[in-house]
């Protein structure tokens, strides 16, 4: 396994794009940004998308990818004007990620991971005999990791492109929603139900996992799930029963910065024609997608 350390790489836990190019400035790209909402506003971008909703993730179409757990498990795509069709079925796809072509989702009760073209809508599996796959990231070293939210387990496991499994880090007690680091020198991981919180773990040279670096606790019960990154290197957790949001900066300091998201569980920032300064969040226990003014945008591709 190699892994590039110059490799830059956009990874919100939703999008990757990679080169070999130096890495971008993080600095936040304010055109794509809209001022009909303010810092810390939640609206419902749309009220209805048909059902309880999961996983989220923006495309390089800059369409939004939406996987709705409580209707066959059928993935829609929808503009920023919020219409929307049906992309794909797929049994049990729960998280969802993407690369330039492709999106990735975890199959949350047929222990699979599935492979979709964007193009085609056509699929194939990548792996099976993962447990309870919850949510997906991939990697700069082309492999996918994938948590297991099933507190027996404890376990992110790494997916190689032949399908073989193997245990990419242990100890992470619930571990959801993941994202990389901007300098990919470490991996930020939500820990939903035991020791709620994040966890901020060490990636080697290598692709590794090493050490927990830091944790930042939430409050019992509170849920920790999806996990977004801005152009500065906030990274942002939603809490689905708590309803919240926290910032969380480089420095380690933890905000609340918004709440009434009863149910938020993936979010991501607009791309596209889609707010760039605003999360857009998916809900699981609701059939409404959030949308919440934050004031930065994502790192630019």
């Amino acid at each position: 396994m190699k892994f590039n350390a110059t490799i830059t790489c956009l990874l919100t836990g939703l999008l990757i794009a990679c080169s070999d190019e130096p890495a971008p400035s993080m600095v936040a790209d304010p055109v794509g940004c809209h001022s009909d909402i303010g810092i810390g506003d939640v609206v419902d971008f749309v009220d209805d998308v048909g059902g309880f909703n999961e996983g989220l993730t923006f495309g390089p179409d800059g369409m939004l990818y939406v996987s709705l757990f409580g209707n066959d498990h059928t993935i829609i795509r929808l503009a920023a004007d919020g219409t929307s069709q049906r992309f794909k079925t797929l049994p049990g796809a729960h998280g969802l990620a993407t690369s330039a072509t492709e999106l990735f989702a975890a199959g949350l009760n047929t222990g699979e991971l599935y492979r979709v073209d964007l193009a085609t809508g056509d699929h194939n599996v990548i792996a099976t005999g993962l447990r309870s796959p919850n949510f997906v990231l991939p990697t700069p070293w082309d492999t996918w990791l994938v948590s297991d939210v099933n507190s027996s387990t404890r376990t992110i496991t790494e997916v190689t492109p032949a399908g073989d499994l193997r245990i990419w880090a242990t100890g992470v007690s619930t571990p959801n929603g993941m994202i990389f680091s901007p300098a990919l020198d470490a991996i930020y991981v939500a820990n939903t139900f035991e020791r709620p919180g994040v966890v901020k773990l060490a990636v080697s040279p290598d692709g590794s996992a090493g050490n927990e670096i830091d944790f930042f606790p939430m409050a019992d019960g509170s849920t920790p799930d999806g996990l977004a990154m801005d152009a500065n290197g906030n990274v942002y957790v939603v809490l689905n029963i708590a309803g919240e949001i926290h910032r969380i900066t480089p420095a380690g300091e933890v905000t609340r910065i918004a709440g009434g998201l009863i149910g938020g569980a993936s979010l991501a920032f607009g791309r596209g024609d889609f707010d760039h300064c605003s999360l857009y969040v998916s809900n699981l226990l609701g059939s409404n997608i959030y949308r919440v003014g934050v004031g930065d945008s994502a790192l630019a591709p």
